[in-house]
């Protein structure tokens, strides 16, 4: 039975919730009554909590569906999700309050309140019989995940930010990669000995051959798309000091283009080792050659070409001339560069008449 459970728990559907909420939400209300009256319960008692009952998770259940409970995969249950669960939670804890306190009484179904003792363990014990089936799939998940690591590569990723973040949400995820995060080194001293996706940071780019060494690791993912050459050539030596496999996230450039996504792994190429420190342009001195001249661009429809004239476009110069082998290309950027001189003609409009009105609106009473 338990096997079972654990094959098929992660694929629950959404229906399974709501039977389990059907059945465990009752079991609530009867768990608070008992709770709070002991011994042989009398015939008006029985009544209240068949009411209440009927009454309740009906109104719980409504709120639930319309809170989006029952449209969610809870295998990959999130931050997002927690606050969901929470929400639910507390619109279940109000239902409580309200029938319990006045509801009932009001429509004439009660001649008078429940227990304050049993709104509170009701509405506790709703949260939690909510959650747990929820948060039971999630963890059913990471044990099946953790019993096939012996079977994975051992990977450590270098960088602890916004992008390591997201490889390690990936490696852990997704099994059909076959790798798994055991450690993660940064450079910043502060994320030292904290978790990251309860991945830890072992320690700064300059120990990851001692610490390679010491986990047994056979992976490495650089995740640092911004960091420059220098950087990714002294992490590749000291993985390959290592004997370690190198993968990477792709630079910068690749990810702003959308030739790239963040989480795509692959080998490291000679562009990687090749990135060149960040170069600041001054905006106004190339302004002042530009500003109201005719400018041509040649290999326009190329990604390189197009993302010079949409960076010119904002210099205002009198006209760009886009040259390019591909038509279609050269197309789409000048449709492109309309519906972004129209954007801006339209935020300047904007701005002109907040201005105009703006002396007259200060002054009105």
């Amino acid at each position: 039975m338990v096997s079972i459970f654990r094959d098929r728990a992660p694929g629950l559907r959404n229906r399974v919730f709501f039977a389990l909420d059907l059945l465990f939400l009752p079991a609530a209300a009867i768990i608070a009554f008992s709770a709070r009256f002991e011994g042989p319960w009398p015939a008006d008692l029985h009544h209240a909590l068949r009411v209440f009952v009927l009454v309740a998770v009906p109104l719980k259940l409504l709120l639930l569906f319309g809170l989006g409970l029952y449209r969610r995969l809870w295998r990959y249950a999130s931050v997002t999700d927690l606050e969901m669960l929470i929400a639910g939670a507390g619109a279940c804890a109000v239902v409580d309050v309200v029938l319990g306190s006045f509801g009932l009484r009001a429509v004439g179904l009660l001649p008078g309140r429940l227990s304050y003792a049993v709104i509170l363990l009701d509405a506790c014990l709703s949260a939690l019989m909510i959650a747990l089936p929820r948060l039971a799939v999630r963890v059913v998940a990471r044990h099946q995940r953790r019993s096939r690591d012996d079977t994975f590569r051992r990977t450590i990723v270098v960088g602890a930010g916004v992008a390591g973040g997201m490889i390690v949400r990936e490696l852990v995820e997704n099994a059909q990669l076959g790798m798994v995060p055991v450690g993660i080194v940064d450079d910043d001293t502060r994320k030292h000995g904290l978790r990251l996706h309860n991945v830890p940071v072992l320690g700064p780019l300059s120990a990851l051959e001692k610490i390679a060494t010491r986990i047994a690791v056979t992976d490495v993912v650089i995740a640092m798309p911004s960091a420059p050459g220098r950087t990714i050539r002294e992490v590749v030596s000291a993985a390959g000091a290592a004997g370690l496999v190198t993968r990477t996230v792709p630079g910068l450039y690749e990810i702003l283009s959308g030739e790239k996504r963040v989480n795509t792994l692959r080998q490291i190429e000679i562009q990687d080792l090749l990135r060149r420190e960040p170069i600041k342009t001054d905006l106004e001195q190339v302004a002042s050659l530009v500003r109201d001249r005719v400018v041509m661009v040649t290999g326009a429809g190329g990604s390189i070409g197009s993302e010079l004239c949409r960076q010119l476009a904002r210099l205002e110069p009198k006209k760009i001339v886009a040259i390019g082998r591909g038509e279609n290309s050269v197309f789409e950027l000048l449709q492109e560069t309309a519906r972004d001189r129209h954007r801006a003609t339209s935020r300047r409009c904007r701005t002109r008449l907040k201005m105009l009105f703006q002396p007259w609106l200060a002054g009105a009473p």
